[in-house]
């Protein structure tokens, strides 16, 4: 036999009162906040004489990230038809104590491609070659002791840095001792000497006195999505190309930096 079981009405009555929140407080505490977020600075407009078919460079442009965490940014372009665009940024790079690995004051300045459909380092001095090099490991005695091939510039495929890169892993931290930069995981480029270069992209590591280091990982993303890291001023200048077959008039193309994350 089937029993029903017949609960009263006023049972039901309360519990929609409970549900449509007829509660007293004891306690409520109104925040007024002041956001932060992260400082762009940069010019606003800007009109540039540009010969077409050559390279014409915009303004700087600095991300200053002086919140707590780190910032995903996006960096694109909106671009009239025949106009090609890209992103560089700067590296200085110095000679370093091999013993103790400290640095020397005998720096040089590359740029490098931070956002563009390829990467390319300019700025290299005669009788030197840009290198990409790949760790292997994260800390510095397992490093020295684990000496890898680089990647010549020209044949870097994809975006900096490489997924198996020792320099990407998730306990990779240059922010603390002994390197205490301001990008903690990234690619490292250095420039070596061409007598330096081996055959199978080995390196001949007797000159690596006369090699100049990075001094902070760097990033490329052919898509625009760059991670800014606490404390760390990335400064980006937007270069622009008008293709070479366009007729000589008037074109706009506009540097976009937004925030993802």
């Amino acid at each position: 036999m089937n029993k029903k079981i017949l609960l009263p009405m006023f049972l039901f009555l309360g519990i929609g009162l409970v549900l449509a929140g007829v509660v007293s407080y004891l306690y409520s505490q109104e925040m007024a906040l002041h956001g932060n977020q992260v400082n762009i600075v940069g010019d606003a407009y800007q009109e540039i004489d540009c010969e077409i078919g050559f390279e014409c460079s915009g303004s700087e442009v600095s991300i200053e990230n002086d919140l707590s965490g780190n910032v995903l940014m996006s960096l694109s372009f909106e671009n009239d038809e025949g106009v090609e665009s890209k992103y560089v940024s700067e590296l200085t790079l110095t000679k370093k104590d091999t013993e103790t690995w400290e640095t020397i004051d005998d720096t040089i300045t590359i740029g490098y491609t931070l956002v563009g459909d390829e990467f390319h380092v300019t700025g290299v001095s005669e009788g030197y070659t840009a290198v990409y090099y790949k760790d292997a490991v994260t800390e510095l005695e397992d490093r020295l002791a684990s000496p890898q091939a680089f990647i010549p510039i020209d044949e870097v495929i994809g975006n900096l840095p490489y997924v198996d890169d020792g320099n990407n892993l998730e306990e990779t931290n240059y922010c603390q001792d002994p390197d205490n930069y301001k990008t903690c995981r990234g690619a490292k480029i250095w420039v070596i000497p061409d007598e330096a270069v081996l055959e199978e992209n080995g390196i001949d590591w007797a000159l690596m006195s006369e090699f100049y280091y990075e001094t902070e990982l760097i990033q490329y993303n052919s898509n625009g999505v760059i991670l800014v890291y606490p404390e760390q001023n990335l400064v980006v200048t937007p270069v622009v190309v008008i293709d070479a077959g366009e007729p000589a008039g008037n074109y706009t193309s506009t540097a976009n930096i937004g925030r993802l994350a």
